[in-house]
C-alpha cells in the first residue's frame, strides 16, 4: 500500500475515466472506408454516363448515315460536336462509304473518360462504343 500511494500520478485514474474524443477514434477509423466508397461511386457513376453517351451518340450517327442525311466524313464532325463535354480524347472509326453497313465505333481511354482513374486497374484500358446499321437504299 505504501508503495501504491508513494507513486500515484494525480490524475491518472480521472484521465482513464474520461470519455471525451472517443467519437474521434471512430470517426477517424471510418471515415477513409466511406471516402473510398464515395470515390468509388462518383466515379463509377461518371463512367457509365460517359459510356451511355458513346453509345447515344453512336447509334445517333449511324442511324443518321444510314438514311443519308450525312456522310461518313461529316459523321466524325457530328460525333465531335455531340461528344465535347464528355470526353478530352476520343477516336473515331467510320465503316468504308461502299459498305452495305454503317459502322460508327468511339473510343476512349478509361483515364479520360473517369473522375478519379479508381476503376482504371481494374477495367480495360479503353471504353468502347461500336454500332452497326444496314444502309437504306435512297
Amino acid at each position: 500500500m505504501l508503495y501504491r500511494d508513494k507513486f500515484r500520478w494525480p490524475g491518472v485514474a480521472q484521465f482513464l475515466r474520461d470519455d471525451h474524443g472517443s467519437a474521434t477514434i471512430e470517426f477517424v477509423l471510418w471515415v477513409p472506408i466511406f471516402v473510398v466508397i464515395l470515390v468509388a461511386a462518383t466515379d463509377a457513376t461518371v463512367l457509365y454516363l460517359h459510356h451511355t453517351e458513346m453509345w447515344n451518340v453512336s447509334r445517333d450517327v449511324a442511324r443518321r448515315v444510314a438514311v443519308g442525311d450525312m456522310t461518313e466524313a461529316d459523321a466524325v464532325n457530328a460525333v465531335g460536336n455531340e461528344m465535347f463535354l464528355y470526353s478530352r480524347a476520343y477516336t473515331v472509326w467510320t465503316s468504308d462509304p461502299a459498305d452495305l453497313d454503317v459502322q460508327i465505333m468511339i473510343q476512349t481511354s478509361v483515364r479520360d473518360a473517369s473522375v478519379f482513374g479508381f476503376f482504371e486497374p481494374v477495367l480495360d484500358r479503353y471504353l468502347t462504343a461500336m454500332v452497326t446499321m444496314r444502309r437504306e437504299p435512297i
